[in-house]
């Protein structure tokens, strides 16, 4: 209790409080250098990007899914054309032309997301053509001395 009693706050809340949001700049982040990157843990066995392979195959597995799509509704559509044909009803010949637009739409839609699919795939790969020119920009950037190891306490 007595260290409370004798205890002043010597702060003015002037000098230490901010009035304004323009009164407090964020600390700007250090870029690493070249040589602490290629000095990272692990540096080289990360240029071969086994994210972007995983993130190919999973683009792989879309435009299949694609596919697959594209032969099931080719099936459809063309045994509702037959029905069609065969149909007399006005009301039941109009409801299967709509659902025909719109596999056909489908269709279509289906074209276009596996293109661009495709094409995305190929952008992503491309970024292994600079593989073997980053590979050496690092061997030459990496440190030749062994790495001191500290004890752990």
């Amino acid at each position: 209790m007595s260290l409370l009693n004798g205890y002043r706050h010597p702060w003015k809340s002037r000098n230490n409080h901010f009035l304004r949001y323009s009164d407090l700049r964020p600390k700007e982040e250090r870029k690493p250098t070249l040589s602490e990157l290629a000095n990272q843990k692990h540096a080289l066995q990360k240029l071969n990007g086994w994210k972007i392979y995983h993130l190919n195959s999973q683009m792989e597995d879309m435009v299949n899914s694609e596919t697959e799509f594209f032969g099931l509704y080719t099936s459809l559509l063309s045994s509702l054309e037959i029905k069609q044909k065969k149909c007399k009803n006005k009301d039941i010949d109009r409801e299967i032309s709509r659902i025909n637009e719109r596999i056909r739409a489908n269709f279509q839609r289906s074209k276009v997301v596996k293109d661009q699919i495709q094409e995305a795939k190929q952008q992503v790969m491309k970024l292994f053509e600079h593989k073997s020119y980053v590979a050496d920009i690092i061997n030459r950037n990496v440190t030749k001395r062994p790495v001191k190891k500290r004890d752990r306490i």
